[in-house]
């Protein structure tokens, strides 16, 4: 099968959206029965399908970490899979997809910003609320 994964920002909150395209070989054995993405935690999420392709069965927050659809994507159909979130930052992260077997592959998934960057972020903003501070006491 192949698969890819896009991320897409709403523009009225800034908040990430993921989606996850999965399709099964036409000579494919075996239905695809799951797909997974992980690297969710403390994130809100909602999650949907994309009109035209396979609907899935079911979906659930596996664990904290993981969102999970139940699909029976048989050989030769194709899915596109949502999850809205609270993000605003991502990384590389991880699509697992089952059938007889497993495979596990790098997907983008949420991040949570770096303390060393939100410290320079806040250093600089800082920085330059004194400057301002300091040209306004000249005056």
């Amino acid at each position: 099968g192949q698969y890819e994964s896009q991320v897409y920002t709403d523009s009225s909150t800034g908040d990430l959206d993921f989606f996850y395209y999965v399709s099964n070989d036409q000579i494919s054995r075996d239905t695809i029965a799951r797909i997974s993405a992980g690297d969710f935690t403390g994130f809100t999420t909602s999650v949907g399908y994309v009109s035209g392709t396979t609907q899935p069965t079911s979906a659930d927050r596996y664990t904290a970490d993981t969102v999970g659809f139940n699909v029976s994507l048989a050989p030769g159909s194709n899915t596109w899979l949502e999850v809205q979130t609270n993000a605003k930052y991502y990384t590389v992260g991880t699509l697992n997809i089952q059938d007889d077997g497993q495979a596990q592959v790098s997907a983008f998934a949420p991040a949570v910003p770096e303390p060393v960057s939100m410290s320079l972020l806040g250093s600089g903003l800082v920085g330059l609320g004194l400057l301002r501070w300091r040209r306004s006491a000249k005056k």
